[in-house]
Formats: structure tokens, sequence, C-alpha cells
């Protein structure tokens, strides 16, 4: 059980975390719920953290963020033990699959050696041991065989069924790493894949980049208010495919946020990632969008960018601080342009 906290002490947390949810545009629904008790537990700092950063001044939380954070920061824990639970399960039906087919092999073995000694033992000494006897011996040994080959069975029909809860957990896995909306990596995802690359790159493993675009769609809290949130999360989605159809394999995609998204991108230099940046910006600008109803094109979708090459020795957070302050940058400075991040 993930909760042990006593009546008293939930009461408690009950009644700080209802005025926290009470000021969010989400409804008070059990995802809400969720994270504002495990903020105010403070068994949680990573998503303590976030909510902090996210609701800082009178931002609040609306829906897509609400489950997002959910998704990430607390759905993620108990997929993260069923997956550890089904791998170690997964060794140890193996492992006894593995003794149970040497132990019929075994017993399959003596049973034969057996038969074959009685048959050689002189005719005197198997009277001596009686017919019935060596009946029973044998048929002993040999149900000793049999039962071992059914154990076999029992345990290869495990093993399938294993590596189907395992296959589910992958998925589950999968999903838990990618945002729903837009088919891209999540946040979680992207700050994983962040974690792996600084430490490869500090390893020496790899020699070039990384560098890092932030992106933000302009204006989209208008597009929201204009034409309502079923067309910008269409508009989400379509951005997400321009930057995932512009960007190689090695690249990672990542719905940041909102209408924010990060393009990590291994092995690429400051030249690269400018150039690349300023790709995407022509690529959606140019892009079409239909208005609802009545299918007419609608006015320009553009985005501003930051763009930051990694600096030997940064954190992860500083290193996404410097490509996001170039971004906010683009937006102060007109929007629908990219701007590199000087060193720091």
């Amino acid at each position: 059980m993930k909760y042990r906290h006593s009546k008293n002490r939930s009461l408690y947390l009950l009644r700080e975390a209802m005025p926290l949810m009470s000021r969010q545009e989400a409804a008070l629904h059990p995802y809400s719920y969720a994270i504002w008790y495990e903020h105010v537990s403070g068994e949680n700092p990573s998503l303590s953290a976030q909510l902090e950063r996210l609701t800082a001044g009178d931002a609040r939380l609306d829906e897509d963020t609400t489950r997002r954070l959910h998704e990430e920061f607390v759905a993620e824990i108990d997929r993260d033990s069923a997956r550890r639970f089904l791998e170690k399960l997964q060794d140890v039906i193996g492992a006894m699959a593995d003794r149970a087919s040497e132990a019929g092999e075994g017993a399959g073995r003596f049973a034969g050696d057996l038969d074959n000694w009685l048959s050689a033992l002189p005719g005197p000494a198997r009277e001596a041991l009686g017919t019935e006897a060596v009946d029973r011996i044998l048929q002993g040994a040999q149900r000793v065989a049999g039962d071992m080959r059914r154990l076999r069975t029992s345990l290869d029909q495990s093993q399938g069924e294993i590596e189907e809860l395992r296959a589910e957990v992958k998925r589950a896995w999968r999903d838990a790493l990618t945002d729903p909306l837009t088919q891209v990596s999540n946040r979680r995802a992207f700050d994983g894949a962040l974690q792996e690359l600084l430490q490869e790159r500090e390893a020496g493993e790899v020699s070039a980049g990384p560098a890092l675009v932030m992106i933000d769609i302009d204006n989209f809290k208008l597009i929201n208010d204009t034409w309502g949130h079923v067309f910008g999360d269409k508009v989400l989605r379509v951005v997400a495919q321009t930057l995932r159809a512009h960007t190689k394999g090695v690249d990672h995609v990542a719905r940041y946020g909102g209408e924010e998204f990060a393009v990590l991108l291994p092995g690429t230099d400051a030249a690269g990632a400018l150039a690349l940046a300023q790709q995407l910006r022509v690529a959606i600008e140019q892009g079409s969008i239909h208005r609802p109803g009545d299918g007419q094109p609608l006015g320009r979708i553009t985005i501003s960018a930051g763009v930051a090459a990694y600096q030997t020795g940064e954190g992860g957070e500083h290193f996404v601080q410097r490509a996001d302050q170039a971004l906010y940058r683009s937006k102060q400075e007109g929007r629908n342009r990219v701007t590199m991040a000087g060193a720091v």
C-alpha cells in the first residue's frame, strides 16, 4: 500500500489540499486530489517543485496540466513497481523452468538406467527381488519422470503468461512516457533523456553537442479563446507532427508543458541547432490549419524559439533555463523568431 497515513493525518492533509485544489481551473476530481494530496504530504518533492513553478504568481492548473502531472509524478510510481516485480517474477519462473527441465531429463535417464540395470540382472537376482517389486520400482521412476514433464509444461505456460504481462507493462510504461494528445514524448520522458544524455557527455562518450530548442506557440491563449479548446488541441497536434517530421531519429521531441515543446539534439552544435530551429519555425508558419465548421484556412500559426548549446559542466536545469530565457527574448522581441542563448 502506497499511503500509510493515519485517519487523523489523512484528514489534516485533506484540509490542507482542498484550498489549493479549489484555486485551480481543473475540476475537483481524483486526479486533482491525488497531486495536491501528494504535495501537502511532502512525500513527492519532484511534484511539489513542478506545482510551485506552474502556479507561481496567479497561474492556475487546467485539466490537461493536472492530468499530465498525475501521469508523470503519481501514476508512474505504481508502473515502476509493477515493471520491477514482473521482471523479477519472470526471472524466477525462468529459473524454475530450467531446473524442472533438468530434473525431468534426469528422472527420465534414471528410469531408463534402472530399466537397463534390472534387465541385466541374472535370473536368480531378479527372482530374489520379485517381479512385483521390480514393477513398482519401474513405475515409480516413470511417475517421477512424468510428473517432472508435466511440471515443465506448466512452467512453460506460466512463462508465456509472464511474457504477456511483461509486454503489457512495457506498453503501459511507453504510454507513461508519451503525451496522449500529441503522441510525442512527455515532460517525464524529456527529463530522463536529458539526464542520460548529459551523463554520456560528461563521461566522454559523446564529443559534440548536445543542443536544445525550446518552442512556444505564439498567442495560443487567443487561439483557445477564439476557436475553443478542441481546435487548440488540433493546433498542438499539428505543431507536434511538424516538429517530429523535421527532426531525425536520434533527436528527441517532447511536449514540455501546455503549448511549449522541447527538441533535444544529441551531437548537434550551436550552428546546426540554430539552423534547425529556423527550419521548424518556417515549416510551421507555412503550414495550413483549417477553421472548424466551414473548413476555411486559418491565419498563420507561428512559434517562437530559444536555442542553447550545452556548456561543459552545466546541469540540466541550467541548460534548459538558458534555452527558455532565449525563448522568452523571442517573445519579447515580437514573436515568430528564433533567439540564440549566450554563454553564461
